[in-house]
This record gives C-alpha cells, structure tokens and sequence, in this order.
C-alpha cells in the first residue's frame, strides 16, 4: 500500500542496536493502520554512544581491568620497571584519555609497573639456598653460588656476598653469594 505518508517529528537517539542514520522506531509503529497523509514521527539512530575513554594512569591495573571489563572492554598489560610509580600502577595506556569510544568495542593495553629499576639488596646471611633463589627470582636478579672451604661456618651458610647487603641494585643485575662448602 502507497499512503503517502508524512514525515512528522524527528528525533535522534543513541542505539547499539542501529547504525548511524537507520530508523530506530516510528510513531505510529510499523504495521499499524494508517490514512492517507498521516503524519509518521521518526526516530533515527545517532550510532553508540561514545564516551572519553578517561585517564586511568597511577591507578590500581586490578582494579581498572575489573571495571572496564564489566563495560565490555578488552584489556590487555605490558609490564615495565618504573622508579616513579607504584608496584601493580598504571603507567601508560594505548588509548588517549579524550578518544571517543563504544566502551563494549574497545580494546586497551595498559603499562603496569613492575615496581622500581633499583632497589635496596637483602642481607642473605641466615638464609639457605633455596631461600636465596626465591629472593633472587621475586627481586629479578641473577645469583651466581660459589663455594669455599670454611671454619667458621657451616656446609650451605652464607660466607659473603656481593654486591654488600643493603647496596643499591639494579634488576636483571648479577650478584654473587659464597656459600660455605
């Protein structure tokens, strides 16, 4: 049926559901009975709705991942030391704060700090090997064991290490501990 329709008011909505331009409902809805001439309101679909994605640097990565995971986004992380952040912080993200975006359509890579570049070295005397690699391993450092011949201490102790406790390393650095043979 040809009514020849009227176009009456038209308004713009956001929709998920409809792309830019498409008609999202009509008023009367679609299959009613209508006389020539009537008058149709449209309402048409401004596309999603986008919003500043936001700045979440220095903010917990845990907690922000839960968050915009519940809005539909996909996160993803790249570690990095940072001596300026926090542990578990994040440092840098892909998406600049103001870019416009559906948040269920977007994907983020956030920088999250590994903690800081140099830290403070524990005094390894009274711990045993595998307490040492533990440290090594948590703190990312290389330990290399040697061993000597020993009077004072016993098979396993630690004689010396180097660099000295409480020194200031760099991670990924080597560090050498003596044990007593």
């Amino acid at each position: 049926d040809n009514k020849k329709l009227e176009i009456g008011k038209v308004t713009e909505k956001y929709s998920n559901l409809y792309n830019y331009g498409q008609i999202v409902s009509t008023n009367p809805k679609q299959g009613s009975n209508v006389r020539q001439k009537t008058s149709v309101g449209l309402v048409i679909s401004k596309g999603p709705d986008k919003k500043p994605f936001g700045d979440y640097r220095g903010q917990n990565y845990d907690d922000v991942k839960e968050r915009l995971e519940n809005q539909g986004v996909h996160v993803y992380k790249k570690l990095k030391y940072t001596d300026d952040v926090a542990k578990d912080s994040i440092t840098s993200q892909s998406l600049k704060p103001s870019a416009a975006v559906v948040m269920s359509q977007t994907t983020v890579t956030f920088t999250v700090s590994k903690g800081p570049v140099h830290f403070r070295l524990k005094m390894f005397s009274g711990m045993n090997k595998s307490q040492i690699e533990s440290y090594a391993k948590q703190q990312n450092i290389n330990v290399v064991f040697q061993y000597e011949a020993s009077d004072k201490f016993k098979s396993g102790e630690v004689v010396r290490q180097g660099p000295a406790p409480n020194a200031i390393v760099e991670r990924g650095s080597q560090v050498i501990v003596v044990l007593a043979k």
